[in-house]
């Protein structure tokens, strides 16, 4: 079997089994470097296709977890570690990934702590709000987080003041936070 050939094989099994290792020693070094020069958690785990907590795991020197890896920092000392493992190319793809990242511009539907019914009142005001703020694809110009304000003149419709309150719940909230309070002042 060629080396290619076992590198599929390895990869295949570890698809199937969720919770099999998804990076050699090598790429784990490479996130430690890494990450020792300035490259976010947000990028590597985007970058290798992991979750955050397991870089988090790799570079926290408390972490039971990859002691390996750290110990290899240190016997090579931090310099010569990260000139081994972080090339140029590889701090490279990592920039490109950073700039794929930040100018993400996808609404995320999945981002909803902020969803449900909320009661707002300005400073000024004498009577509470009652808000809900949902996802929302039907009827709007694109799919977003928009709110709804059920004690205003226009109770059944939807809506948004910017592109980037339609992203996630919480930014959806915080928007409508001063939009209201700005209105009912």
């Amino acid at each position: 079997m060629t080396r290619a050939e076992m590198l599929e094989f390895f990869a295949k099994k570890n698809s199937e089994n969720k919770f099999g290792a998804k990076l050699d020693f090598t790429q784990r070094c490479e996130i430690l470097a890494l990450r020792h020069a300035g490259v976010t958690r947000e990028v590597l785990a985007d970058m290798y296709k992991v979750d955050r907590r397991t870089i988090t795991h790799i570079y926290n020197p408390m972490s039971p977890h990859y002691k390996n890896v750290r110990e290899q920092e240190l016997r090579m000392g931090r310099d010569s570690f990260r000139d081994t493992y972080a090339s140029d190319d590889l701090l490279q793809t990592a920039k490109s990934h950073m700039f794929v990242i930040e100018n993400k511009e996808e609404n995320n539907k999945l981002a909803n702590a902020k969803k449900g019914l909320h009661i707002v009142r300005g400073k000024m005001c004498k009577y509470d709000h009652r808000v809900v703020i949902d996802w929302q694809e039907s009827g709007v110009q694109e799919p977003g987080w928009y709110y709804r304000d059920l004690d205003s003149d226009f109770p059944d419709m939807w809506f948004s003041p910017d592109e980037n309150s339609m992203r996630n719940s919480q930014a959806c909230y915080s928007a409508m936070l001063g939009e209201i309070t700005d209105r009912i002042e």
